[in-house]
């Protein structure tokens, strides 16, 4: 048990205090505001405060855990508080300041405030749990923390289960026609071996992952498609069999993975819902929005209203890394209503299109990257999880040879742990 003197409770210091102590390090801790208590105290204890009571284990606070408001802060302020610095990553809180949005109209790396001062690379928050706790120790040599096991989930989202097959015939009879007017006749013969039966579908790498035996999320589009939307009709017979085949497989979890236009309808998001559910007899809590276009607090508002549990959308689409500074699944809080949320975050740091299309690397520099993240991870015991679609372990067209990549990963996290199944 570990006392911290505080000069005010508020919601946010016991929600910092809690990720940090009972999330990460398995240590219960208990707060006072009285001065003289604290003093006299003789077990493990630090007070964090705007300045120290007598020669304690002292914690500068900025401003921003006492306050309950949202505006703008000083940055330099909160970076030389842990503690807020902690907080202001968890809670997403740059993400409700103005920020220049992408193309997709998301929040980026590029337009991150801490961009270049917090490496994101590195699980910041779990890295300084175990540091504060190294710290107190020297003082108080009795103090243990609880050891969590590193843990690794493979998240697969669907975006178009097959490259060819079961599409609509219009479709197939104009992607051939494209081909042969640029001469891509490699490309032709292929598609004509798949959709006559004497080749598989590149896309459709199922049976590989199922081989794998490794615990793995499938996110399922089932919108009704649009520009930025080319899954399967939710219809379409093929497409329902796959993914009732997924759902009763061993070692899968079924999500939804919201369409891109139901991120401003909320009325779309729960027809996907309602109709996957009906579909699968089975109610579903997980989900990773697609195009990660996460916007605070309406996407998670919207998925509480529809009794999602569990999302997976928690990471930069343009850069690899860690978006709120922990490796580590947390409880959504609630900045607007000052409060935690029953929405639990499982946050990502590796997405192949953020390899390939965004940080623009070579498949070797993938692999590096990739490996030192999960050494990251490791060093801390934390959660790694990656972003991984079935287009880009087909080894085909852009993605040739990309299945290496997932290979490396797959291998080097070797001490896998299986992850408890929700059906």
């Amino acid at each position: 048990m570990i006392l911290i003197y505080v000069p005010v409770f508020s919601e946010r210091i016991k929600y910092t205090f809690s990720f940090i102590f009972e999330k990460i390090l398995g240590i219960s801790f208990r707060l006072t505001n009285c001065s003289n208590n604290f003093i006299y105290e003789s077990s493990p204890k630090f007070s964090y405060s705007f300045s120290s009571l007598k020669n304690e284990i002292h914690f500068s606070s900025c401003n921003l855990l006492f306050e309950t408001d949202i505006k703008s802060q000083n940055l330099i302020e909160i970076l030389n508080d842990p503690f807020a610095t902690t907080f202001f990553l968890l809670s997403r809180y740059e993400e409700y300041l103005p920020y220049q949005e992408d193309i997709h109209h998301r929040f980026s790396y590029k337009a991150s405030l801490v961009k270049g001062k917090i490496d994101p690379l590195i699980p910041w928050i779990d890295t300084f749990a175990f540091d504060l706790f190294n710290q107190l120790k020297k003082k108080f040599p009795s103090l243990v923390y609880k050891n969590r096991k590193f843990t690794f989930i493979n998240t697969i989202d669907i975006d178009h289960a097959w490259l060819y097959k079961n599409k609509f015939w219009f479709k197939n009879f104009k992607s051939l026609g494209k081909k042969g007017l640029t001469f891509r006749w490699k490309d032709f013969y292929h598609q004509i071996l798949v959709l006559s039966g004497l080749k598989l579908d590149p896309y459709f790498i199922y049976p590989y992952i199922k081989h794998l035996n490794i615990p793995t999320f499938y996110f399922i589009s089932f919108g009704l498609g649009g520009r930025w939307d080319t899954n399967h009709h939710p219809k379409n017979i093929a497409y329902r069999k796959l993914i009732c085949q997924l759902y009763n497989q061993d070692y899968s979890t079924i999500g939804l993975h919201p369409s891109y236009e139901s991120n401003k309808d909320f009325t779309i998001l729960k027809m996907e819902k309602l109709a996957l559910e009906k579909l699968l007899q089975q109610k579903i809590s997980f989900s990773r929005q697609h195009f990660i276009k996460l916007h605070l607090p309406n996407t998670y508002y919207n998925l509480i209203n529809l009794n999602i549990s569990a999302d997976f959308s928690m990471g930069f689409q343009d850069h690899i890394g860690f978006r709120a500074g922990t490796c580590t699944p947390f409880y959504w809080f609630d900045l607007k209503n000052n409060k935690i949320s029953e929405l639990k975050i499982y946050p990502f740091c590796v997405m192949d299109v953020t390899l390939k299309n965004y940080m623009k690397l070579s498949i070797e520099e993938a692999e590096n990257k990739i490996l030192n993240l999960l050494d990251s991870v490791k060093k801390v015991n934390g959660t790694f999880i990656s972003i991984f679609h079935n287009d880009s372990l087909s080894n085909y067209g852009e993605w040739e040879l990309w299945r290496n990549v997932y290979e490396k990963l797959i291998f080097k996290a070797n001490d896998l742990q299986i992850y408890p199944q929700n059906h």
